[in-house]
């Protein structure tokens, strides 16, 4: 419905009004309607077969190890196809020189994603890459202020819409520091921001 509505429309069916929502759209980190509109169309292109993955991995309270098994391994293999499929590497090639050169790499997410951040830091940490990852956006925040031209912020967000990552990666790009950003939607307020956009 949404899609298919102006803003006008849409502030009749949820009995709102156009001020309600543009604040909305702007309070998720979107310049107005339009922009969010867009996002939105592409969102539901990207994931119209969102109900077939549901269904594959539901289960019941009896299901057996070996089917709760077969899903998880279902639905891991079907992430890893899609995503490649959207694989840029020629994105990623620049990607890994940034990294590659960089003098320091900052490794940032919250929640799920500052999981993932910490355990990419784990991994270039190991193999000799400078860099660091803090959960805490105050501390996050203070190193970002800090760093340079030469340095990478690494940006880590599922949804692309995370306001205290979004608002990092501005203050990176004060500092004209490289902004890189991972998330799962290729049109979000992040990927706006970042230098260089990974999906999966």
């Amino acid at each position: 419905d949404v899609i298919g509505s102006t803003i006008e429309e849409l502030a009749v069916k949820s009995n709102s009004s156009y001020a309600t929502i543009t604040r909305f759209c702007k309070k998720l980190g979107y310049s107005g309607f339009k922009d969010f509109k867009n996002s939105l169309i592409n969102d539901v292109i990207r994931n119209k077969d969102v109900d077939d993955i549901i269904n594959s991995i539901s289960l019941t309270k009896d299901a057996s190890i070996e089917n709760i098994s077969e899903k998880i391994y279902s639905l891991a293999f079907r992430v890893l196809e899609d995503s490649y499929t959207i694989l840029d590497t020629s994105t990623i090639d620049k990607v890994v020189d940034k990294i590659l050169n960089a003098n320091l790499v900052c490794f940032i997410g919250a929640g799920y994603s500052g999981i993932s951040a910490r355990y990419a830091y784990s991994k270039f940490f190991r193999i000799g890459i400078p860099c660091f990852s803090e959960l805490d956006s105050t501390l996050y925040r203070m190193k970002i202020s800090i760093m340079t031209d030469k340095d990478v912020l690494f940006a880590i967000s599922s949804s692309g819409r995370t306001s205290n990552i979004i608002e990092a990666a501005r203050l990176a790009k004060k500092n004209n520091v490289t902004v890189i950003s991972l998330s799962d939607f290729a049109l979000s307020p992040l990927t706006k921001v970042s230098d260089y956009n990974l999906f999966t």
